[in-house]
């Protein structure tokens, strides 16, 4: 199979695995006009020709657009920087209006005068290959070093990638949407690649999207061309491939997030650190709550882990602002690397609280309902109210009305504001609440006075009327609270009204739960978080797949200090309820009673789903499914043993999927062996080693089958235990994915460490043959298998019935028969 020259090529990428890539050079082309374009480090300029523009579209902020009819040119003759004599690689990303032409230039390194030096090139391929990138290397007058790879599509954004190492080894990648790192990986090509200290490059000019002297043209975008001095590592390609290249020098990623609100006065500041941030004292910390003061601050507090707690409560409701400064280890030590003001603002001492139900004694009419006090109407963006009266309450005619408000459940009361009725006579009639009884309940039977009586303040009867009456509730616990007008501010009228009332909660009560309510395909070992009470002191977490269990206090329930529990084992394909008691363990402990909440774990366990797979050492796919190579007596084969790269081929398959985007090609060859069998070490695969937790039943296989097979006995082993295939041994044949379905108590052995899994086909007869099946999706569900017994449709309704039996005719009864368009023909 080659496998040993492949092992020998794919080392050499495993060696450059810890190597940290210093940028020589970077164009992110984020000018906003001119005709320049200054790399990051502000050594090297390019300058714009013919109608090429900037600020344009780019991968990540703005780019570079060629028209076709200019290109770039960097004077690079003083500089050895860019003509490598080493490792080195360069990335950039490109996006091309038109069909690729023959060598149509991305990058392009020669003399000024356009000659034949040696030199190096980025471009396309010619021929009927116009759209293959090709690298090509010119030494000593020959430009025999070269390599192509797969076709690029166009108008949309492809990442190019060459990597040039000490050993005159090349590997390039084509990465558009969906690729992988591994995608379109080419080798060396047995090219005779110069190796260190016999490079040589002309001292003269390097030009994006053109030709020396004008020829051979790029129509389209360019974005992030970056050089580096040495072979880039998969890790450092999938990094730049899957996110914005810019800024890897300072700190990223704040948490809590920019602009966030909302957040805990206990918070903990995180960030993701620039890539060469020093291991002690790489980071500055500043924090404050002036934007000015944090921007203009020296010093800071030094922190080795990226990561900043502020030692003290930081105050409700306040903006805070604050910067990472990243300082750099060698070779760069000692430079900071200043970094963005983030800003975030602290948790309110209270929040509004919703659902709230509101009742009164009566009504003036239907559009002046109690209703509108509590949804909001005639408040602006600002909290100002209108004079609408249909955005009001007014009351019928009676004395000492009142309106009553129900809330979802208890809550800590902290404060009410107030918006008093604003009707447009209102500073002549007075409708407005002046001295009203407060009482409030929990029950809605037992009421209690809030002090003695409070006085509202008067509305101005005028647009723009911000709240003006603030009643403290002390933190008394209520689900009633209800309003009675002993007076109204105009006297004239036995009619009371208000416009808005809002009250506001201190949050005792557990809160954003993780995983959010309702969500399904939660992982079996989930850990459950979530946000305290302000005044807990520990947290009973109650959790059953028995949602009445849960709301009566009967679930399993388990007392926490931290605000998460797990990690947990859970059934799959189970729904699950659960909730946290806030207990408060003050002088007199208080428990409150927290929501219900649930989701849904995920249905099944992978064991296998051949994603992890790629072309080189460690993870090729028969590393790990380790078939019959070099054993005689046994004639599987698993993987293709020659892909071409090129092409765009794998040692997996790519196209004969059934999820994801590889499954595992399994050859077998009984013809001189008795068996064809591949075993895997369950250790080496994703649903671990202990199968008797989380309900699971059953083992499943997806499979698919090739007209030309033989036809043999498949079978699984489950720790040396074999099962054999309990459908047609015919379904072998059959295109199409199905699914075979093993139930693990018939087997009769442990399932609490299960070590190996093979999967074989064996002879049925004297003489066995050869075939390929494709597996994928390997399983373990807690379903029982289903059995669907298939009945007739019969006649009813049937319009139309083609047996073609020999013939093309309708034999429904309602004569709608076919005619032979060409030559068709019947087969068996």
């Amino acid at each position: 199979m080659c496998r040993k020259l492949i092992y020998l090529v794919s080392i050499v990428l495993m060696v450059s695995q810890a190597c940290n890539a210093v940028e020589v050079a970077r164009w992110d082309f984020e000018e906003t006009s001119g005709t320049t374009a200054t790399d990051g480090i502000g050594q090297y300029v390019a300058t714009l020709a013919g109608s090429d523009t900037l600020d344009v579209d780019g991968k990540f902020g703005s780019g570079i657009d060629f028209a076709g009819d200019g290109g770039a040119i960097v004077d690079a003759a003083g500089s050895d920087a860019l003509r490598f004599t080493g490792d080195f690689s360069i990335v950039l990303w490109v996006k091309s209006d038109v069909a690729f032409g023959a060598h149509t230039r991305f990058v392009d390194i020669s003399a000024a005068d356009g000659g034949l030096q040696d030199s190096y090139r980025l471009f396309t391929h010619s021929g009927g290959n116009t759209d293959n990138f090709k690298f090509m290397s010119r030494q000593n007058g020959s430009n025999t070093q070269n390599i192509h790879t797969r076709d690029m599509a166009v108008g949309t954004w492809i990442l190019l990638v060459v990597r040039h190492d000490l050993d005159g080894d090349v590997t390039m990648n084509v990465l558009q949407d969906g690729d992988s790192v591994d995608a379109a990986f080419v080798g060396a090509n047995n090219e005779s690649w110069p190796t260190a200290g016999s490079i040589v490059y002309a001292a003269g000019e390097l030009k994006f999207g053109r030709l020396i002297g004008g020829g051979r043209k790029f129509d389209g975008q360019m974005d992030g061309v970056a050089f580096y001095d040495e072979v880039l590592t998969d890790a450092q390609v999938a990094k730049i491939f899957n996110t914005a290249p810019a800024s890897d020098l300072i700190a990223a990623s704040p948490n809590p997030a920019d602009e966030a609100t909302d957040v805990l006065r206990e918070v903990t500041l995180s960030w993701t650190p620039g890539e060469f941030a020093a291991p002690t004292n790489g980071h500055k910390v500043y924090l404050g709550q002036s934007f000015n003061d944090v921007n203009d601050a020296t010093g800071g507090v030094a922190q080795d882990a990226n990561s900043y707690a502020p030692g003290q409560l930081l105050d409700f409701g306040t903006t805070y602002y604050w910067r990472v400064d990243e300082v750099n280890a060698p070779p760069t030590s000692q430079i900071e690397f200043k970094g963005e003001v983030w800003q975030f603002t602290t948790e309110p001492i209270a929040y509004a609280i919703e659902n709230i139900t509101a009742t009164a004694s009566s009504t003036h009419q239907a559009d002046t309902g109690t209703e509108n006090t509590i949804n909001g109407s005639g408040l602006d963006a600002n909290d100002l109210h209108s004079i609408e009266p249909t955005d009001m309450w007014l009351s019928g005619d009676e004395p000492n009305a009142w309106i009553e408000y129900e809330f979802d459940k208890v809550h800590k009361l902290h404060e009410m504001w107030v918006w008093n009725h604003n009707g447009m006579l209102e500073s002549v009639i007075g409708f407005g609440f002046k001295d009203v009884a407060i009482e409030y309940s929990v029950n809605g039977t037992d009421y209690t006075t809030l002090g003695t009586t409070h006085e509202f303040v008067r509305a101005p009867g005028a647009v723009d009327y911000a709240h003006n009456t603030t009643v403290d509730f002390g933190g008394v616990t209520a689900k009633y609270v209800r309003l009675t007008a002993n007076s109204n501010w105009g006297g004239i009228m036995p009619q009371y009204g208000l416009s808005e009332v809002r009250f506001f909660s201190i949050p005792v009560f557990a809160r954003e739960p993780s995983p959010d309510s309702g969500t399904t395909d939660v992982a079996v070992d989930v850990t459950l978080g979530f946000r305290a009470g302000r005044e807990a002191a520990t947290h009973d977490v109650y959790l059953s797949s028995d949602e009445q269990a849960v709301i009566d206090g009967n679930a399993p329930v388990s007392t926490v200090t931290e605000t998460s529990y797990g990690p947990l084992s859970l059934d799959l394909g189970t729904t699950y309820y659960w909730k946290i008691n806030e207990v408060n363990m003050a002088e007199t402990p208080t428990t409150w009673q927290g929501d219900i909440w649930n989701f849904s774990t995920q249905e099944f366990l992978v064991v296998d789903d051949f994603e992890d797979y790629n072309d080189y050492p460690p993870d090729e796919i028969w590393s790990t499914w380790v078939d019959g190579y070099g054993v005689p007596t046994n004639g599987a084969a698993v993987g293709y043993p020659a892909p071409d790269w090129g092409a765009g081929e794998h040692y997996v398959e790519t196209t004969i999927v059934h999820g994801g985007s590889q499954a595992m090609p399994f050859f077998y060859d009984n013809t001189v062996a008795t068996y064809s069998e591949a075993t895997a070490n369950v250790a080496d695969l994703q649903a671990g080693q202990d199968w008797a937790k989380h309900g699971i039943k059953a083992l499943t296989l997806r499979f698919y089958g090739d007209p030309n097979n033989a036809v043999e006995q498949m079978y699984v082993k489950v720790n040396d235990f074999k099962v054999t295939y309990d459908g047609d041994a015919e379904n072998l044949k059959r295109i199409g994915w199905q699914m075979w379905y093993i139930d693990l108590a018939s087997l009769g052995v442990s399932l609490s460490n299960v070590t190996e899994l093979s999967i074989g086909f064996e002879r049925i007869g004297a003489f066995g043959g050869q075939g390929v099946v494709y597996f994928d999706g390997i399983r373990l569900y807690s379903y029982d298998r289903q059995l669907i017994t298939p009945a007739e449709a019969g006649t009813t309704g049937l319009q139309a019935y083609y047996e073609f039996e020999g013939t093309y005719s309708d034999s429904s009864g309602n004569a709608r028969h076919g005619t032979a368009m060409g030559n068709p023909t019947f087969v068996a």
